[in-house]
């Protein structure tokens, strides 16, 4: 089998799946940190799929929040705008926003976070994830690390630095995702990075071909509207948080209306686009 991975790393897209929030859906990898919140594990970015004409998709950019409302209950979801729908907690967050009710608006601020399909090659808390391919949640701090290392902005490569390739599983880096906690408490993972010499992780490309298609998650599934939270069901979930009924614990979706991430910026900067300008837009935003 014939297949070139040699320019993977330059169709970084913005594509994502169904679930019950990513903290709650094993698909999605949870790095083991110790008491001192601490951890680290050695990936492998993979693309997520290799269609007809040997185009691949790596990464896909999504929207999630968590509106918090009274006492200890809040609403964790993904924005149904990622599928082109519309959004209740974004006209909220908006309409506050214009009215200059900047910090009332930032508590339906929704957050930037972008997936990427990963196979584990070393976990020392938990060595059975290891050979196994999950989905990365990326922040959007880490995913401009990870955009400047595979593509160097022309001032960065002016000065030496090279495109890193890190979703090309035959000529590709390793990746060091490492969790530490900062001094306000947070856990940051900016620290994480390459690590070793450019190797294949698998035998033969015909092996990664294979294993990508038969393992690796679908991030196109993210477009599907029917996986999203309907409009009233979401205002609905957030009357509730506001009012009297107080949740225990986090609200999150169910496996059945599943795709329901914080970014506050000006409302016409987050409109939302076809999946094909969405795509050109972050492959254009990642090589700046």
């Amino acid at each position: 089998m014939e297949f070139n991975f040699s320019n993977v790393d330059n169709t970084i897209a913005s594509e994502m799946t169904k679930s019950t929030g990513y903290q709650a859906d094993e698909r999605f990898y949870e790095l083991k940190k110790d008491e001192n919140g601490n951890g680290a594990a050695v990936i492998r970015f993979l693309p997520s799929e290799i269609f007809e004409d040997g185009s691949m998709s790596t990464v896909k950019k999504l929207y999630r929040y968590n509106v918090r409302g009274q006492g200890n209950a809040f609403l964790a979801i993904w924005s149904p705008a990622n599928a082109g729908l519309k959004d209740p907690i974004h006209e909220r967050w908006e309409k506050l926003w214009r009215q200059g009710k900047k910090e009332e608006a930032r508590r339906y601020a929704r957050t930037e976070r972008y997936i990427a399909n990963i196979k584990v090659l070393k976990d020392a808390k938990n060595p059975e994830n290891v050979g196994k391919i999950f989905l990365l949640n990326i922040s959007k701090t880490l995913m401009e690390k990870i955009s400047a290392l595979t593509t160097p902005s022309k001032e960065d490569q002016a000065l030496g630095k090279t495109p890193k390739p890190l979703f090309n599983p035959m000529d590709g880096y390793n990746f060091l995702y490492t969790a530490k906690k900062g001094a306000t408490g947070l856990i940051s993972y900016q620290d994480s990075d390459i690590v070793g010499d450019r190797c294949a992780i698998y035998a033969s490309t015909e092996e990664a071909v294979n294993e990508i298609k038969e393992k690796c998650y679908k991030l196109s599934e993210w477009d599907n509207p029917e996986i999203y939270m309907s409009y009233e069901d979401i205002e609905a979930e957030l009357q509730r948080i506001e009012g009297t009924q107080i949740s225990e614990e986090p609200t999150t979706q169910t496996a059945e209306s599943f795709a329901k991430q914080e970014v506050s910026v000006a409302p016409e900067t987050l409109q939302t686009q076809s999946p094909t300008a969405d795509l050109d837009n972050l492959i254009s935003s990642l090589g700046k």
